[in-house]
């Protein structure tokens, strides 16, 4: 057997080692979750491998002549290697199936809340998905800068603040009077209010607060550009265009096309011009599949209206 086998192993281990941690970093930083508490046997393997590969080293005083202990040593380097990337890659499958069940529960019990109110009649479900496509044609690495499942929740709970508005302005046809308008205004601070304890929603919180600042700087808060979250950036644009596009009892739908046109002539003012850019540069079937989809959701839910 040739020495250099052993060193191929051991080196395929280390190799393999250093991709995981990087890739655990990197998942860390954009999920800002946990994945070691899913599977801490495994992990606890891969130590006690290791642990092992170091006490041989140790005991034989770094005389690695004999070519069997050198293979040895080597195995066990590989194979604590490939039981850590077991333990890790299951847990991030786990991870991401509680993610998405989480946000299948919100979607449902958002979706019927809003199947009472003809005015509302999915829009947050449209928002959400909507936000989530334009966040899928982002620049790779703007991309990562927002967590799409953050991004999924900030949308669905995006007027949960409206609940702290009593129905009779909240569903107003007309105008509202200067006091009702102020009140109105009010409901992105409520919804922070109201998701800013819950834990790991503190930033959803803070996205929900801002997202109906205006990049100019003439919102309520004063932000300019690149000071209101990517986030709250994303999602004043998919609310926007679905506010447009929805019927209401007040006003029809708007024409897809007067509602791009509308988007643009806001650009840099009240949306954010480059992502608005890249909203209208979306195929119109993908936006016509979306709207699609969220109506084929609220079918199920014909039998509470």
């Amino acid at each position: 057997m040739s020495i250099l086998f052993p060193q191929y192993v051991a080196f395929a281990g280390f190799v393999l080692i250093a991709t995981n941690l990087v890739f655990f970093a990197f998942h860390q930083v954009h999920s800002r979750s946990v994945l070691v508490r899913a599977n801490p046997v495994r992990f606890f393997a891969a130590a006690l491998l290791f642990l092992l590969a170091v006490i041989l080293v140790i005991t034989s005083q770094h005389d690695f002549s004999s070519i069997h202990l050198f293979l040895v040593i080597a195995i066990l380097i590989f194979a604590a290697s490939v039981a850590f990337s077991v333990s890790l890659f299951s847990s991030m499958l786990q991870h991401y199936e509680t993610q998405n069940r989480f946000t299948s529960l919100l979607a449902l019990l958002t979706g019927l809340i809003e199947a009472r109110d003809p005015n509302l009649d999915g829009h947050s479900l449209c928002v959400c998905q909507l936000s989530l496509l334009l966040h899928e044609k982002l620049p790779l690495m703007t991309k990562f800068k927002v967590n799409s499942a953050d991004l999924a929740y900030t949308a669905l709970l995006l007027d949960v603040g409206k609940l702290g508005i009593p129905q009779d302005i909240a569903e107003k046809p007309g105008k509202f009077s200067k006091a009702e308008l102020e009140l109105v205004r009010r409901h992105p601070e409520i919804g922070e209010e109201l998701i800013a304890n819950v834990p790991g929603f503190k930033k959803i919180a803070e996205w929900i607060k801002y997202h109906h600042e205006r990049v100019d700087g003439k919102g309520h808060f004063g932000l300019v550009g690149s000071q209101i979250p990517l986030a709250s950036r994303i999602i004043a644009v998919a609310d926007t265009f679905t506010a447009l596009t929805m019927e209401r009892s007040y006003k029809p739908s708007m024409p897809y096309e007067e509602a791009i046109a509308e988007l643009r002539l806001v650009a840099g003012k009240q949306l954010d011009s480059e992502l608005v850019n890249i909203f209208c540069a979306i195929p119109l079937r993908e936006i016509k599949h979306v709207q699609q989809r969220v109506k084929e959701q609220l079918k199920k839910y014909e039998r509470i209206r």
